[in-house]
């Protein structure tokens, strides 16, 4: 969407694809290590690699392998491009980032009680709205030549933003989505997740309900799953969420509408569509 069609060869686009596969790469590599923290089941609607019997612990090794392979990818195929450095810089970056955000995800897991709404914003904004938008965007910009500074802070500004609200929408459906259309089981509610629904909870929360969240979050059965659950919807969480998910959605709109034009709006306004959950799907849009 963003080079000329004079420019889109077979050799260019090859090199989106590549790029592209880096990305994925290096989430896969993530997701293996997560889904064996968190003790996930499902991952894409299959079993999550761990679980294999002909893998389990040697995920782990797996994990860095794929990792390892974007670099390797990268600099065979990108490193006679004046952009390599800063893709590859990127790449760096982003790995750093998402193993801090792995970090900082069990710590306040363990007691997130205190954590307030503005708290998680921060987390949320500087760690995961990287990866979900910022990266594998940017990434796109820079190999079609959109990579001045001005360009990449303006960019920020919005993906940052689109991070957000698909972090959010992501840990709505975690709880209330159908697994059969998200591809895989939610389990934040089970592991005690610093997540939006548990911190939008307890700060709607009377003190009474306050004690049966203490009580059973973090509890791995069906009973105590089902007893959060319950209260999600006594303090009416799906409607909080509704608000708060279209606050942001038409914020987003409006700051794409100030600060991008041309293709790149194009882009933005694409990307909003594609990373917003439908209706059926269990979402809020068309």
């Amino acid at each position: 969407m963003l080079t000329p069609e004079s420019n889109q060869s077979p050799e260019n686009l090859k090199l989106a694809y590549y790029l592209g596969w880096c990305v994925e790469l290096l989430f896969d590599s993530m997701n293996i290590a997560d889904d064996m923290m968190d003790g996930g089941k499902t991952r894409r609607f299959k079993t999550c690699w761990h679980l294999l019997e002909d893998v389990k612990m040697s995920a782990i090794n797996d994990a860095f392998l794929i990792e390892s392979c974007v670099y390797y990818l990268l600099r065979k195929h990108f490193s006679h491009l004046n952009c390599y450095l800063q893709l590859l810089e990127l790449f760096h970056e982003s790995a750093f980032i998402g193993f801090l955000g792995q970090a900082l995800d069990v710590k306040f897991s363990q007691n997130f009680f205190d954590i307030t709404m503005k708290n998680y914003e921060v987390i949320v904004k500087n760690i995961s709205s990287h990866l979900a938008s910022y990266f594998p965007v940017v990434l796109g910009m820079i190999l079609a030549g959109y990579s001045t500074p001005e360009t990449l802070k303006k960019a920020k500004l919005i993906l940052t933003d689109l991070g957000y609200f698909y972090i959010i929408e992501n840990d709505f459906m975690d709880c209330f989505g159908d697994a059969k259309i998200i591809g895989k089981i939610g389990r934040d509610i089970q592991e005690g997740k610093c997540r939006w629904m548990a911190v939008a909870c307890l700060e709607n929360a009377s003190p009474a309900q306050r004690e049966t969240m203490k009580a059973h979050y973090g509890r791995d059965n069906p009973q105590d799953e089902a007893i959060i659950k319950q209260l999600y919807l006594d303090i009416n969480l799906p409607e909080i969420y509704a608000k708060y998910s279209r606050e942001i959605y038409n914020r987003l709109l409006k700051t794409v509408e100030e600060n991008s034009s041309g293709d790149l709006k194009k882009v933005y306004l694409k990307l909003i569509e594609t990373m917003t959950c439908s209706r059926a799907a269990g979402g809020l849009y068309a």
